[in-house]
């Protein structure tokens, strides 16, 4: 890849950090370390057109177009100065990002793939469907949004395993939360352990750090904090849980936006009772959760 640029803010940390593998609660890690992350929750809306030509340029194969997009990419990381990045899309270009920045390391966030499939299926498989229904207006072969076909394509899926209308009726366990998903648990354990594996493959072990955020602190400050600076006391950040932050908020707006279309095509478009009926979902989805604590802890008492 030769490019002109005119880089001030070089990368350090490079992120081959699949979404749902904690990505969030590193970022806010790395940030109290000192490093301003490129992830999904801060991209600026300059990064948005440079995203959607990448992505067109890459399905259509156009090399000359692809590069060009790709330099706005580096440029504008450059200009806003970001010098870390987590999470999708830029993990799926970490090649092209070690090319350009040579000392840079390799963070390839880890997490168990069987939880890390039930995560996606749950999260980010089942939003992306609502893409492919009124008053949306996509196909399932080439939205670009966070879960959609492009990124499909880097998870190495093929056209067969994609399911538009939900996964199929099955014998798996998981099959209720599979029917509101467009990949089936099965494909996205595969796709996890393929992406894994391609990164071990072509990352040199002298660049690459593997973690987990079990491991807390240590290993992050041992690799991206200067030696003369304190580790930082106090839990490791946790957020953007499957119960709790905003994808499962986009969640609730798109299906909100959906389910009233139905009853009528003029209501999804009314902010109002959208925020409205996403406000009903919160607290509903909170009432089931402390439910869940009460018996998880015991505390309940059946009365006669």
């Amino acid at each position: 890849m030769n490019l002109t640029l005119n880089i001030t803010t070089p990368l350090l940390i490079i992120g081959a950090a699949l979404p749902r593998t904690a990505t969030t609660s590193i970022a806010s890690a790395l940030e109290r370390l000192g490093y301003k992350v490129f992830h999904f929750t801060t991209m600026t809306k300059p990064f948005h057109p440079i995203w959607e030509d990448i992505c067109d340029a890459d399905t259509q194969q156009d090399k000359q177009q692809y590069d060009l997009a790709f330099g706005r990419f580096v440029q504008q990381l450059s200009d806003e100065g970001f010098n870390a990045t987590l999470d999708q899309p830029s993990c799926f270009v970490y090649e092209q990002l070690m090319e350009i920045y040579p000392d840079a390391k390799v963070l390839q966030t880890q997490r168990d793939a069987g939880s890390w499939a039930r995560s996606m299926v749950e999260m980010g498989y089942s939003m992306d469907m609502y893409f492919w229904q009124p008053p949306f207006t996509s196909s399932w072969n080439v939205t670009k949004g966070p879960y959609g076909y492009w990124h499909k394509k880097q998870m190495g899926y093929r056209d067969e395993e994609i399911h538009p209308h939900g996964v199929p009726k099955n014998s798996n366990p998981y099959n209720k939360l599979e029917r509101k998903s467009s990949i089936s648990m099965a494909s996205a354990k595969v796709a996890y352990h393929r992406y894994h594996h391609q990164v071990q493959e072509k990352v040199p072990s002298e660049r690459l750090v593997p973690y987990h955020p079990k491991q807390g602190w240590g290993p992050l400050c041992k690799q991206f904090l200067p030696s003369n600076e304190t580790c930082p006391e106090g839990p490791f950040p946790h957020v953007n849980t499957n119960n709790d932050g905003f994808l499962l908020d986009a969640r609730r707006k798109f299906s909100a936006r959906v389910h009233l279309h139905k009853i009528h095509p003029s209501l999804s478009n009314q902010k109002w009772l959208v925020n409205s009926v996403v406000f009903i979902m919160k607290r509903r989805r909170k009432a089931i959760n402390a439910i869940r604590r009460i018996f998880a802890k015991g505390n309940f008492k059946q009365t006669n």
